[in-house]
């Protein structure tokens, strides 16, 4: 049928009806070709009317013919081309049915079979309440345009390719009920309610495919799905460009693949809810009002998707089992606060799913500009060639075990963000928040709660300008890695390291940290300690800074108010220009004093507050409302500087203050060359309108105590409220020093024998029968034939016949010599010590001196005895001798001629 116009028909346009009236008992089969070609169909008066009415029709009977038992088996090929079809309930209806049911050769179950196979191509449809319907058929539906019907395509038990249709003005785009296998590509559809819906209930033999199509849905407030799947199997919605009032939604469906659409503008882009095996990937879901939502769901993957810029939030997945992540990017999505949980929601939101919910990153991946809330048992893997970007996140909200793990060859990279608890310690107790680095860590700007960062001995990290709070164990653990830990704040009552630093090969650089209220403050092992420096480590309840086992220069930090400032053992490290109990700040802090007492006092009253006296004016300044010198002695007693146990120690250039002792070593050897002052901060304050200065006096309570140690000060001035130096059990060198104590410059007890070289004290204290001796350097120069003589063997004894010293000159012929002018014991001063004697074995022989040591430097020379010309004198001598009794013989002979 070809080339045909049927003008204003009411219930038919045109058409084949397939049926059979048989008699008696048989088998028949049929094979047809049907072409519908170029007709043209005008109804729309009968549809404007509201008659019921086909434009066109090919199919069987409603009713099979013949009351007796038959077979019957049609098989239809059918084309239907390039009509217009105008009208009717049915634009284009096409399809076979089997009312016995069973398909396949003719039984007496099934005495009735019809088999289509139907092309529908090039067709202009309009105005008609379905424009192409086709039932229980292998159809091909291509390029045809269907305008203003009320749905566009409708598929039942069928099998399908619908390819190239322009779908528009219609109120539903594609209905499939039932599907077989079928294929949806590349279709334009521009409707008002649905776009293309898909019903089965699990139906294990369907398979449909939903690709590379254009959904618009024209009102997404009053509309539906732009791809709806409800109770179906083994979808794929793949390649699509949506807008809709629901971009993608699908319900009770199992096998489902979401991947590579472009869903934008819909009031909820991808909804999936009550599905099992869930493949989300390669997404880009944007400018929604709410993007992806997952819900009672079993295995679900989400991976490589971008959602960004959604109104209320970008990616909500909670309550499912076995969720898997990979990769994704959720930026620039809303928050919202849900009113029946009162609580925060929006940007990537993951809550209360069964097991842990697993996020592999083994591209590109970033959560940015959006809340990123984490609820129940989580880990994030950023795999080897993975990059996981967190930037500019107001809230990163944790509950519950949480795991972040830098592969070696991953990359973490967070700037700007706030990682927060999801609930009060309290409540919940100590969650577990773990960042596990062995790849590559960039941390700026970032603010964390209750969480551990550990970088492992293949990390690359730098953390910068951070904070971190309420951690239990420690912040930051450097476990034998070299990171930057840079000018972050790290403080927690609940801490037991801020900085910890272990493992072989650890060299961190750790400079410009505020680092308080730990157990410890930074813990180091097996270190050099040359990459820790001007930190301020404050009010940390066991120690400042805890050393074992390390080397180098501790320098440059400030060290205020912990239990133990500096504490070593079993170390060899310098300590270098450090505040320790004392920081220069203080005086800042006091020039701020008269402002800091007119805020106090401005808040109930509008006048201005002037500081009457001095200890209002240092009240202003501590916060507090009274000063009892009680407490603050005991606060300082409980607080000392460096702590040395199984050490050796160098300092220079620390200045100390509000300490109990600026350093106490403990089997340690100890060389000091600090300054211990007391320094003033001059506070500021107001009176009438006038401001004075107020001269405050920061004390150290003591110097030095030693025990079972040597101890070398030299050039120091130890000015202290109670002792200078308390020895026991050492030996102790003092040199060019200035003792000012308020008790005792020295006190020795339990063997410690100590010399005092040109070092200027008043008070001593000596127990027992040990000594401090008040030394002179003695600079010895043998000389021997009027040259310096090398490996003389010296021996000086004192007064008493004690041998105090026996050794060679070196090679410019000098020994140095530390030799005790007196002593005081305690039973008083010993002086018995001059003369010394002095011996000296030269080649030419022995030589002595005496000597008396009073004075704190001394220089002197011992010669050796020069050698005897009376040998060859007498060889001269004895020469002379034979020449002259040669010559009187002469003389003789020549008489007797």
């Amino acid at each position: 049928m070809s080339g045909n116009t049927v003008d204003f028909a009411f219930t038919g346009g045109m058409g084949m009806t397939l049926g059979q009236e048989l008699d008696g008992i048989g088998y028949t089969e049929m094979n047809l070709d049907v072409n519908i070609l170029d007709n043209v169909l005008n109804m729309s008066e009968a549809y404007d009317l509201g008659r019921d009415s086909t434009a066109m029709y090919v199919g069987p009977e409603q009713e099979p013919l013949g009351g007796e038992p038959y077979g019957m088996v049609q098989i239809v090929n059918v084309l239907i081309a390039g009509n217009t079809i105008i009208g009717g309930d049915m634009g284009l209806s096409v399809g076979a049915y089997d009312y016995e049911g069973g398909v396949g050769p003719a039984t007496l179950d099934a005495p009735f079979v019809n088999e289509m196979n139907i092309v529908v191509e090039n067709n202009h449809i309009s105005k008609s309440g379905t424009g192409i319907a086709v039932y229980e058929s292998d159809a091909i539906i291509r390029n045809n345009v269907i305008v203003d019907c009320g749905t566009g395509i409708d598929l039942s038990y069928t099998s399908a390719t619908v390819t190239g249709n322009s779908i528009s003005g219609c109120e539903d785009g594609i209905e499939v009920y039932y599907p077989l296998v079928v294929l949806i590509q590349d279709n334009t559809i521009v409707v008002t309610y649905n776009g293309i819906d898909v019903d089965d209930y699990y139906n294990d033999s369907t398979s449909v495919s939903i690709l590379d199509n254009i959904i618009t849905i024209l009102d997404i407030r009053d509309a539906d799905d732009g791809v709806g799947v409800y109770g179906s199997a083994n979808i794929l919605i793949a390649g699509n460009t949506i807008t809709a009032q629901y971009g993608i939604y699908a319900s009770d469906v199992y096998n489902l693949t979401i991947m590579e659409n472009s869903v934008s503008n819909c009031e909820y882009a991808v909804m999936v809810y009550e599905a099992d095996w869930v493949l989300i990937e390669g997404n880009l879901i944007t400018s929604s009002q709410e993007g992806l939502y997952v819900e009672y769901c079993d295995y679900v993957v989400v991976g490589n998707n971008t959602i960004t810029n959604n109104l209320m939030y970008g990616a909500m997945i909670v309550e499912n089992d076995q969720v898997v992540l990979w990769n994704n990017e959720v930026s620039g999505n809303g928050d919202y606060i849900d009113e029946y949980e009162d609580e925060l929601m929006g940007g990537l939101y993951i809550a209360d799913n069964e097991e842990k919910v697993l996020w592999f990153i083994d591209g590109e991946a970033k959560v940015a500009r959006n809340v990123m809330i984490l609820k129940g048992d989580k880990q994030i893997e950023v795999l080897a060639g993975g990059s996981l970007a967190i930037q500019d996140v107001t809230e990163f909200l944790f509950r519950g075990p949480t795991e972040i793990v830098v592969d070696e060859g991953g990359l973490l990279y967070m700037s700007n963000v706030n990682i927060l608890r999801g609930t009060s310690f309290y409540e919940t107790g100590p969650p577990m928040a773990n960042i596990a680095v062995h790849g590559s860590l960039w941390m700026n700007l970032v603010q964390t709660d209750s969480v551990t960062l550990h970088l492992f001995p293949t990390s690359d990290a730098e953390v910068r300008s951070s904070t971190f709070t309420n951690y239990v164990y420690t912040a930051i653990f450097v476990d034998g890695s070299s990171p930057v830990i840079a000018d972050n704040l790290i403080f927690s009552a609940f801490g037991k390291y801020g900085i910890q630093v272990e493992g072989e090969g650890a060299a961190p650089i750790i400079v410009g940290n505020i680092i308080a209220l730990n157990d410890h403050g930074i813990y180091a092992k097996g270190m050099d300690m040359g990459g820790i420096y001007d930190n301020l480590i404050v009010l940390n309840t066991m120690s400042g800074l805890l050393v074992e086992e390390s080397v180098g220069r501790i320098h440059d930090n400030i060290l205020l108010a912990n239990k133990i400032e500096i504490l070593l053992r079993d170390s060899d490290v310098s300590v270098e220009d450090n505040e320790i109990g004392y920081t220069n700040l203080f005086q800042v802090l006091a020039n701020y004093a008269p402002l800091l007492s007119h805020f106090v006092g401005s808040q109930d009253s509008t006048e201005l507050n002037t500081s009457e006296s001095p200890e209002a004016a240092l009240q202003s300044i501590l916060g507090v409302s009274s000063l009892d010198m009680y407490e603050i002695v005991g606060w300082i007693k409980a607080h000392n500087g460096i702590w040395a146990e199984n050490s050796k120690v160098q300092t220079s250039g620390n200045v100390y203050g509000l300490v109990n002792n600026a350093l106490y070593a403990i089997r340690s050897e100890v060389h000091f060359n600090d300054d211990v002052r007391t320094i003033t901060v001059n506070v500021p304050h107001v009176i009438e309108g006038v401001t004075y200065e107020f001269p405050l006096s920061v004390y150290v309570l003591n110097g030095i105590y030693a025990s079972h140690s040597q101890i070398w000060v030299t050039g120091s001035t130890i000015e202290v409220l109670d002792d200078a130096i308390v020895l026991d059990a050492c030996e102790a060198w003092v040199e060019g020093a200035t003792l000012m104590a308020g008790d005792y410059d020295y006190f020795l007890f339990g063997g410690s024998e100590a010399y005092n070289i040109a070092t200027t004290y008043d008070r001593v204290k000596v127990e027992d029968s040990h000594s401090l001796n008040e030394g002179t350097w003695l600079t010895l120069t043998a000389i021997d034939e009027g040259e310096p003589a090398a490996n003389v063997t010296i021996v000086i004894k004192n007064a008493k016949g004690e041998i105090v010293f026996e050794g060679v000159t070196d090679a410019e012929g000098k020994v140095k010599v530390l030799l005790t002018q007196y002593s005081w014991t305690s039973e008083g001063k010993d002086d018995g010590f001059n003369p010394y004697t002095i011996n000296a074995t030269f080649e030419s022989g022995e030589e002595s001196m005496e000597l008396t040591a009073n004075q704190s430097y001394m220089d002197a020379t011992i010669e050796g005895e020069e050698e005897s010309d009376m040998g060859a004198i007498l060889a001269v001598v004895g020469v002379l001798v034979i020449i002259l009794l040669i010559v009187a013989a002469v003389v003789v002979m020549r008489r007797r001629k």
